[in-house]
């Protein structure tokens, strides 16, 4: 059970291991919170940060979080925002299969983790301004869905892949490795260029890496002229 009184004192119950919760806001207010929750405890971090956000922020300032072991003062897990759901609940998924969740014929945005948002996102402003984009959700990328990579360069024609992560040695790169082989077509990778990683807000992080659906809009407008 998650209990808060006033600015900065609360405390959440579950049983088992105890933990220590730094939390900061938007407006650098730091707050103490004691947290008790079982050893698999990921479960109830948006509870935390949610209740936290409304209580003290009025719903309008994002919240960060930082737990720790008591004992060792080891961090165990830090805040990650929320990220929007694409697919219907009860959807099943297989291991090398990726989801087709939007048909277009101009350019083919394959996108996984929390970049599957943006680009159905990025995919709706193109299609007002006349582009029209596959999104695909490529779930797993080991082992890669060829055939579903191979099938969008075919009926696109050019593709865009979307990763929070390096552009090296992830999404980009093996659908790039894919197509270089088999059907050689233009592709764009968005990613983390090959630069050290940077600590910041999560939120500030995404815009400073071009991670949004604004920059997948910009290098799929300048790929389709």
């Amino acid at each position: 059970m998650l209990s808060m009184t006033g600015y900065g004192k609360g405390s959440y119950e579950e049983g088992g291991l105890e933990l220590t919760c730094e939390i900061k806001t938007v407006n650098n207010r730091y707050l103490d919170v004691s947290i008790k929750a079982p050893r698999i405890f990921a479960a109830y971090e948006d509870v935390i940060r949610n209740t936290i956000r409304k209580k003290l922020t009025r719903g309008h300032a994002d919240v960060f979080i930082s737990f720790k072991d008591k004992r060792t003062g080891d961090e165990l897990i830090t805040d990650r925002a929320a990220v929007p759901v694409v697919h219907a609940e009860g959807e099943t998924f297989e291991i090398g299969k990726g989801k087709v969740l939007r048909e277009g014929k101009d350019v083919a945005i394959i996108a996984n983790g929390l970049m599957v948002y943006e680009a159905v996102q990025a995919a709706e402003t193109l299609a007002a301004e006349g582009i029209d984009a596959m999104v695909i959700n490529m779930c797993t990328i080991k082992p890669l869905d060829e055939e579903l990579v191979i099938e969008a360069a075919k009926k696109c024609g050019k593709v865009i892949t979307c990763e929070e992560h390096s552009i090296i040695g992830g999404l980009g790169e093996a659908v790039a490795s894919c197509l270089s082989e088999k059907l050689p077509t233009p592709v764009k990778r968005i990613g983390v260029n090959d630069e050290f990683g940077h600590s910041g807000p999560a939120a500030a992080l995404l815009k400073q890496f071009g991670l949004s659906a604004e920059h997948i809009v910009e290098v799929a407008k300048d790929l389709c002229k």
